[in-house]
């Protein structure tokens, strides 16, 4: 899938699967990922100095 370990901002699971959407947001790779755990959908972004999901991450 890709370089970067991406884990559910709900669940804590690591997502293997459903990749939904992907596209380009100023400076940002934003991938739409689904859930196969808790089915929770959540984008992730990836820039050249920080990487973050929205909604964040619990904890």
């Amino acid at each position: 899938m890709m370089g970067v370990s991406v884990r559910c901002p709900v669940c804590g699971g690591e997502i293997r699967g459903r990749l939904l959407r992907e596209w380009v947001f100023r400076f940002y790779r934003v991938r739409r990922f689904e859930c196969e755990r808790c089915g929770a959908k959540f984008n992730f972004y990836e820039g050249p100095k920080s990487k973050f999901t929205i909604p964040k991450a619990r904890g």
